[in-house]
Parts: C-alpha cells; structure tokens; sequence
C-alpha cells in the first residue's frame, strides 16, 4: 500500500464517499474517515496528505466549533500545498474559510441537472455534464480562483484555487447506495427543488444512467500530481 494518507470528512450518515473508495483501493491509497459533526474530533495537518470534504445537510453558517476548527485545517493545508477537494457542503466550507459569503441559492437544485465547463482546460474536464445536485445554498468564489462550471439557474457550481484546492457544489462521488439513502432518508429536502419533474424514483434511476466517476478519479489524480504529494511519498 502506498504511504500516501487521504483524509475524509464525513458530514452525514447519508452522504457517504462512494466513488473516492474505488478511486483510492485502485492506487492502494490509504483512506481514514472522521466524522467531525458527530465527535468533533479532526486529524492534525500533519497528519494529512490529502483532505477530502464531503455533503452533509447543515449550513456552514451554523458556524459550529468544529466547523471553525475544521475551516483553520483547510486553511493551513492550502497555505502548505496539501490539496484539498470539497464536494457540496465541503465547497462551502472552503469558499467560507477564504472570507466568501455563503447564502441561500435563488432556486433549490435538488437532482438531476447539466452544467457547463467555463474555465479549466487544465484539468481536461467535459465541456457539459449531467450531475447530481442536492443544495439550496450557494457561494461567492474565494479571491483568485477560477470558474469551472455553471449550471442554468447557480452560476458558481465548481472552481479551483492555488492548482491545489478544489471546490464542487455538486456530487460526483455518489454511487447507488448512497443515492438510495439520500432521496430516502432526506426525502423533505426534495420538495421545491427547480428539477420539478423529478422524483425520488426517477432520482434514484438517473444515478444509474449517469456514471460521472472518471470525471472525479481525473479530478483526484489531478490534485495529487500536480502536488506532486506521491512523489514525496516515495522519495
């Protein structure tokens, strides 16, 4: 197994890291996963070669102690180089951690829906994808990074800062199981989305019509070359 030590942050039970798990047995990456909401505890910078941020269904304005505690660690490795992914709530997290206000959207997106590539040739990424989104909040671009995608109705939907540091408002990660238990267990959140069409079964089934998991394993091993953190690992 390789040294490389990857650190997940669980925000909900129903939220968990699906694709991330495939992604990191395939390179033989070591994957430890906390979740803070629950008790509070983090892992120290040094501990970590690579934070990944996932969904969770509270706001980062609730500004908990662990919130605050967990916006210093995302600070600290941006400021060291460490890359740092933040998916949904974890964007957030960042965005509000570089001084971005974080708000309510002026739509809900909840399911299914496109968005398109702005920026970030870099990357290779698709020019427009269909993705799962499951928010009502939005954020401004933490200073100096760039736009990656948008959709119709939230213009901020992706964007990444430093080479090192990247944020998605969407999810990427979802497997089946996961789908299964978020249009479940978080059935109320559905109503009033902008995607009115769809319901929790025809969430669930696009799921399985849509596998966005090499856009994200492209977007992981983006952010451990271009840190050159594996490098480091097996000097």
């Amino acid at each position: 197994m390789n040294k490389l030590n990857i650190v997940v942050l669980q925000h909900s039970e129903n939220e968990g890291p699906g694709n991330i798990i495939t992604w990191a047995n395939a390179h033989g990456y070591q994957l430890n996963i906390y979740h803070p909401y629950r008790t509070s505890f983090l892992p120290s910078s040094e501990e970590i070669d690579f934070l990944i941020m996932l969904g969770g269904p509270m706001s980062v304005n609730d500004n908990t102690s662990w919130m605050k505690r967990e916006r210093e660690l995302i600070k600290k490795l941006c400021e060291n180089n460490i890359p740092v992914l933040g998916i949904c709530f974890g964007a957030q997290q960042i965005a509000k951690s570089f001084g971005s206000k974080v708000f309510k959207g002026s739509v809900k997106e909840v399911g299914w829906g496109p968005i398109y590539r702005k920026n970030g040739d870099l990357l290779n990424l698709p020019k427009e994808m269909e993705v799962l989104h499951w928010h009502e909040e939005t954020f401004e671009l933490p200073a100096e990074s760039e736009l990656l995608y948008s959709s119709t109705h939230i213009k901020n939907q992706a964007f990444i800062l430093n080479k090192n540091v990247i944020g998605l408002q969407f999810h990427l990660e979802a497997v089946s199981v996961d789908i299964a238990s978020m249009v479940t267990f978080d059935l109320n959140f559905i109503k009033n989305s902008i995607f009115k069409e769809q319901t929790p079964s025809k969430i669930f089934s696009k799921g399985k019509e849509n596998d966005n998991s090499k856009v994200l394993f492209s977007i992981l091993d983006f952010l451990v070359t271009t840190t050159k953190i594996e490098e480091d690992n097996h000097e």
